[in-house]
């Protein structure tokens, strides 16, 4: 019997290897995130995250929510949209008065009525009293704040 001896002439003492599994195919490109509309309960919802509370973001987020409203059909006078961007600023203000490091502003209708909900992130405390007595003075039709360890909450419902 002949054996076959390789070039070197030394036999290896171990099997040879197996070839390695074949690699994952590359995952297919993520698509362009479309935005739909989130409905919860019937109700049409918007929300906006303000990670840098800079002077202006308050601002952008009024006339995102103005656009927003114009776009679920409610028609707002001057008045009223001025009055919405104040009930929005103090909302906020008081919130990154807590000690809020992030912002998140939620809004929701339901019929003639929408929530504009403002939550702070990073902050434990409640907005102050003067809070809830400024935005009631917008006629609004609910105020209220609440918080938890992580979280504040400050809400307004507003008759349009």
């Amino acid at each position: 019997m002949t054996t076959l001896v390789p070039a070197g002439g030394r036999l290896p003492d171990y099997p040879p290897k197996t070839p390695p599994p074949p690699k994952r195919p590359a995952s297919p490109p993520v698509p362009d995130r479309v935005l739909v509309p989130l409905t919860l309960a019937g109700r049409r919802c918007g929300t906006w995250t303000l990670a840098e509370l800079r002077p202006w973001a308050v601002r952008k987020v009024c006339e995102e929510i103005a656009g927003r409203l114009a776009k679920w059909e409610h028609r707002l006078t001057a008045e009223r949209r001025t009055q919405l961007d104040a009930i929005v600023t103090t909302l906020a203000e008081g919130v990154i008065a807590a000690g809020a490091r992030k912002l998140s502003v939620h809004l929701g209708d339901r019929g003639r009525q929408v929530v504009i909900l403002v939550v702070g992130h990073g902050a434990a405390l409640e907005p102050g009293r003067d809070v809830l007595r400024a935005v009631a003075a917008h006629r609004v039709a609910s105020v209220g704040t609440d918080s938890t360890q992580q979280e504040c909450h400050a809400w307004a419902v507003i008759d349009l």
